[in-house]
């Protein structure tokens, strides 16, 4: 599974194809990948802003969602649910 919505419906892809189809999302290595990627990349720290206010917008919200930017962001991070 490949986009950023899909954590939400794990679960639920998970029961419907049953336990003999292992689902290999994203956000089971993504986050890692990414942490590696800008360890051997420093040079791009220097190009991100560090005054700027980030804000977290969200359309649906997955406790494991907040695990993963944790892992990300090293903290745990507030989100606000909107609706489009």
């Amino acid at each position: 599974m490949g986009c950023t919505h899909y954590p939400i419906l794990d679960p639920k892809i998970k029961k419907l194809v049953g336990g003999n189809v292992k689902v290999v999302a994203q956000i089971d290595f993504l986050p890692d990948k990414l942490k590696n990627y800008l360890k051997r990349h420093p040079e791009i720290n220097d190009k991100l802003s560090k005054t700027g206010k980030r804000s977290f917008l969200v359309t649906d919200y997955n406790p494991k969602f907040g695990e993963v930017a944790k892992r990300l962001f090293g903290k745990k991070l507030k989100f606000k649910v909107v609706r489009l």
